[in-house]
């Protein structure tokens, strides 16, 4: 990523790495993992994540094709290390991240990894920004839209929506996984939702 953004071997997003010195952040699979705590009450699918309540914070390096199963595999396995840390054993998955941004549907295909990763997701807040930019186009200066590369469908699907005066942003989201003792009970609705989305959409 340094390479791509700022032509040059290294970090630079130095924030990030403190946790896996500190024994704090973990890989399983695809996806990395930390321990925080819920900056504020939400409500969720009927049920309260209360401020300062534990919460399981999904990160999505930059890399490798998102997919499907790669995802699911990664959720088991961190849920079944995090289920020591809830009383109940219930694991709870949050995320914020351009990438479940509820906006994309408008824009992206039906086949888009982003919706796909969105899908595991019971979104609670969406905020309009264009930050994360650089992450899509792989540099730091974005402001001149008709400039943006196009070398990729993601990087064409979303200069062609920010030319036609799209918004896009970030939301946040949960959801919520059951470990008892050495099996892993992912909630119907995590795959389920899979069968529906689709149709809605």
């Amino acid at each position: 990523e340094c390479v791509k953004v700022q032509k040059v071997d290294g970090l630079f997003s130095d924030v990030w790495f403190n946790r896996f010195v500190d024994g704090t952040r973990h890989t399983f699979g695809r996806l990395q993992y930390e321990t925080m705590f819920a900056a504020k009450t939400f409500e969720v699918s009927g049920r309260t994540i209360a401020e300062n309540d534990l919460v399981i914070n999904i990160h999505i390096p930059s890399g490798s094709k998102l997919k499907k199963q790669d995802c699911i595999d990664s959720f088991l396995k961190a849920a079944e290390y995090y289920a020591p840390f809830f009383k109940n054993g219930e694991v709870v998955f949050y995320c914020s991240s351009w990438l479940l941004y509820e906006g994309h549907k408008e824009f992206l295909p039906d086949t888009s990894a982003l919706l796909m990763f969105k899908d595991f997701f019971n979104i609670v807040e969406t905020i309009e920004n264009n930050q994360h930019l650089w992450r899509i186009f792989a540099r730091m200066d974005c402001e001149d839209i008709a400039s943006l590369p196009e070398e990729t469908s993601l990087q064409r699907d979303f200069k062609k929506h920010l030319l036609n005066g799209g918004k896009i942003g970030t939301s946040k989201g949960f959801f919520f996984v059951k470990g008892n003792d050495n099996s892993i009970t992912i909630f119907r609705n995590l795959i389920n939702r899979f069968h529906n989305c689709r149709i809605r959409n």
